[in-house]
């Protein structure tokens, strides 16, 4: 048996990029040795950043003729071939394909089964943001109508996506597995830097509008009056970071939040070991990562309130919408009962997490071994 991997992100893409590194990592070590797993990049940049975490992985690419063919059956919605991109993996004698994220590349999969990952349907509830309104809704809508009742399996984020792609898609459940985000297997835990001698909050988050760093901004003018207190940034540039340095220098605030653009592993290591506390005032989930990665890294956690069924007890809440909110919790973490309990509860809920995607990998080898007792239509 031969599971193929298709990963479409590079760095740039951050958690998504992250969590195809962490899903490679984790389905090498636990699913059955007797299937062989293949690595393939859409982007052969991505290669060479693959070899950093020790995965080899092939490039796969996506020609014009199969440009066209995307093109097209958009279209016309009739074709029925194979691609040069199919080609390639059933040459590589694939037998199944991983994507781990979901892709409008799955036109390019005929005769091959397919598991796709959805990690969020944002699009439903926050179309006034622009990373997922206009064309990007309708592009969404028309990939999820179309190829997931015809998936093998489908990889989903957390019970609550799980529910929410059975009834609005009408996908059976035991086609949808659980596959929680997980740390990063480039963290470690060290002793503090003393290059770090301010306390910080730490916002890890490309730059889109609806990671909501505005939240920060706005709170931090108040904060700085009340406590020695900095805030660091840290992402790639998704459009918004013009805004962002804007506000920041009009509030006179260049020295209380700090921005690093495109950090390494090393530099992320350095922000979650130093900060006192990782904050995400974020309106996408159902969940993310950087919430986990502060459970692991021993850190306590500032949250949206509305993703609650993420955290549960293992973070204090904020209102995103409303700035003032940080004040109070802010508070809450300076008292060191609180900060433990939190940490506790962090480590018990990766807990549950990390148990869920065994789970969910030992299932995904045991449907792989008897795939004929799933019905692909």
């Amino acid at each position: 048996m031969n599971l193929g991997i298709i990963v479409e992100s590079t760095p740039k893409y951050g958690g998504e990029w992250h969590n195809s590194i962490n899903v490679i990592k984790r389905l090498k070590l636990f699913l059955p040795k007797d299937i062989n797993i293949r690595i393939y990049c859409i982007n052969a940049k991505s290669i060479k950043a693959m070899q950093s975490y020790q995965i080899n992985a092939s490039f796969l690419k996506i020609n014009f003729f199969d440009k066209i063919i995307k093109f097209l059956y958009r279209r016309f919605f009739f074709f029925n071939i194979s691609t040069s991109f199919e080609k390639k993996l059933i040459k590589d004698s694939i037998d199944c394909v991983y994507f781990t994220n979901f892709s409008a590349n799955l036109i390019l999969v005929n005769k091959i089964n397919f598991i796709p990952t959805v990690l969020d349907l944002a699009h439903l509830n926050f179309r006034n943001f622009p990373e997922v309104g206009g064309k990007v809704f309708y592009n969404r809508e028309w990939l999820l109508k179309k190829f997931l009742k015809k998936s093998f399996l489908i990889i989903s984020d957390s019970k609550k996506l799980k529910d929410k792609i059975n009834k609005i898609y009408k996908i059976k459940k035991d086609k949808i597995l659980i596959m929680p985000y997980l740390y990063s297997s480039s963290l470690k835990i060290k002793k503090k830097n003393s290059l770090f001698n301010f306390n910080f909050l730490f916002y890890p988050a490309n730059f889109w509008k609806h990671k909501n760093h505005d939240f920060i901004i706005e709170a931090m003018r108040i904060l700085k009056s009340k406590y020695k207190l900095k805030c660091i940034f840290t992402g790639y540039d998704k459009g918004y970071l013009n805004n962002l340095e804007y506000k920041i220098k009009n509030y006179k605030l260049k020295n209380d939040i700090l921005i690093y653009k495109n950090s390494s592993d090393i530099m992320l290591n350095n922000f979650y070991n130093n900060c006192e506390a990782v904050i995400m005032p974020t309106f996408f989930g159902p969940t993310n990562i950087p919430p986990v990665e502060a459970w692991f890294m021993k850190k306590p956690l500032i949250y949206s309130h509305h993703l609650k069924d993420h955290a549960r007890d293992a973070a204090l809440y904020v209102d995103p919408l409303n700035p003032e909110s940080l004040i109070k919790i802010y508070q809450k973490i300076l008292d060191k009962k609180i900060k433990d309990q939190l940490i506790f509860n962090g480590n018990k809920r990766l807990e549950l997490l990390e148990n869920q995607t065994l789970k969910s990998i030992k299932f995904i080898g045991k449907a792989l071994k008897n795939k004929k007792s799933f019905d692909k239509n």
